[in-house]
């Protein structure tokens, strides 16, 4: 039997590798990159904003230009449709206009926006339709510009700030908003109709940016925001979050500087950001784990010697990702693989204390529990501090077994009174590494 399976192990195999397309990083002189899609044969449409006109590049699977369009406006946003062409939102001198493109970047038809939007979004819902939305507002529009409905969310979300795609909702959006002080997640279905947002995190005195939100496949829903904590001094406490279609927190984890959310083929969440290396910003693909909110893998990429961002993505028909941005003045993309890599480099990170240390609820009010992670037995311990850097308890020192220990913290200080209000910092140390988390505690 296994004579018979092996050279079929072998064509798949073979066909595996061959379906992969090149991987790679270049840079163009067209200016920021808005938004990005690649197509299924490895070609990558962009569209990206230098001066007071953007352009619309095609191309080809190693990164060469077959052809630019230039258009003239101040870009919003540029989304691929089903059938091939592709819709963009974007100001002129006449205001707020919507435009199709065929698939050879030629405007085939433009017409005003229906409502103004200060939202830069506009996302391609996988009907051959787009949605584009104002902070109370949710407007779908079929491939020729015209209006297939305008959805009033004001009595469901009262600001949204950002939306994108919903593969587990056929036709929908995710939306992510600020409701007070909470960060406000949720998914709106084909008709507009909101099926269910969560609440999370009230910050006093207020949620700083929301940098994005993603609908997986699995109904549940990704957030990116920042929150302010007054503690003092003020500090800044970046976070992913899911949220399932149950309106309750899944989880949340502190990563900095996240630009983007997506999710892997195999249903990963998937985050974009900047990361700092050697006095350069770099540009960071962590692949985070569905259920927990732990690191799979982190790996950065970059120019050397000048500064990169992120500011769209596109998941490849490989498992890859296509990765649009800036570079200094010059337009960048890096194509990159299944696994975060470039040709099979890149810089691996080894901060994945996020992965082993994950303390909840956060905000605790009663207690705080803290799963640790160890890759090996061996001796762990567990201290709290303050913002301060000053010792508020120890909680553990002691033998863990390989795999998941926990441990409770009663928020008390080691003289066994209450601690006050605030934000702690989780600190675990190990023979290989010491780990970090921040925990907010909050009567």
């Amino acid at each position: 039997m296994f004579k018979l399976l092996k050279p079929l192990f072998i064509l798949l195999a073979l066909y595996a590798f061959a379906s992969a397309h090149p991987t790679w990083s270049r840079t163009y002189s067209y200016g920021r990159i808005r938004s990005i899609h690649a197509k299924d044969n490895g070609h990558i449409i962009f569209a990206a904003q230098a001066g007071s006109s953007f352009n619309v590049v095609h191309i080809d699977e190693n990164g060469d230009v077959l052809w630019d369009f230039p258009v003239t406006g101040n870009l919003y946003d540029f989304s691929s449709l089903s059938s091939g062409q592709f819709m963009a939102l974007y100001n002129t001198n006449d205001g707020l206009t919507l435009s199709g493109f065929s698939s050879t970047g030629q405007v085939i038809w433009s017409s005003p926006a229906p409502i103004a939007t200060n939202i830069k979004k506009l996302i391609d819902t996988g009907d051959n339709c787009c949605v584009y939305a104002s902070p109370d507002t949710l407007v779908k529009l079929n491939s020729d510009g015209s209006v297939r409905w305008v959805r009033s969310i004001s009595s469901t979300m009262s600001n949204l700030v950002t939306i994108n795609s919903a593969p587990g909702e056929p036709g929908g959006v995710s939306l992510a908003g600020t409701s007070g002080n909470y960060l406000q997640l949720g998914i709106a279905d084909s008709s507009g109709t909101i099926l269910w947002t969560g609440l999370g995190y009230n910050m006093t005195p207020s949620i700083t940016s929301v940098e994005g939100v993603y609908g997986a496949s699995n109904g549940n829903c990704y957030g990116a925001a920042t929150f302010e904590i007054p503690s003092p001094p003020p500090v800044t406490w970046p976070s992913v979050l899911c949220f399932n279609p149950d309106s309750t927190t899944e989880w949340r984890k502190t990563i900095y500087d996240v630009r983007l959310l997506c999710e892997s083929q195999g249903g990963d969440p998937i985050a974009f950001g900047i990361k700092n290396n050697l006095g350069d910003d770099d540009i960071f693909i962590r692949q985070m784990v569905a259920e927990t909110g732990g690191t799979n893998w982190l790996h950065t990429h970059g120019i050397p010697g000048v500064d990169d961002n992120c500011l769209a993505v596109s998941l490849c028909s490989d498992g890859g990702y296509a990765v649009g941005g800036y570079s200094g003045a010059n337009s960048l993309i890096l194509r990159i693989d299944s696994n975060g890599w470039i040709n099979g480099t890149g810089i691996e990170e080894e901060d994945s204390a996020t992965a082993m240390l994950s303390p909840f609820p956060n905000p605790a009010a009663y207690s705080l529990t803290i799963p640790v992670s160890v890759a090996s037995s061996g001796r762990v311990s567990i201290q709290i501090f303050d913002l301060t850097g000053r010792s508020v308890t120890a909680l553990v020192e002691e033998e863990f077994q390989a795999g998941l220990n926990s441990v409770t913290w009663d928020l008390k200080d080691s003289e066994g009174n209450a601690v006050s209000n605030g934000m702690y910092c989780v600190v675990a140390t190990t023979g290989e590494a010491v780990m970090t988390e921040r925990a907010m505690v909050l009567r």
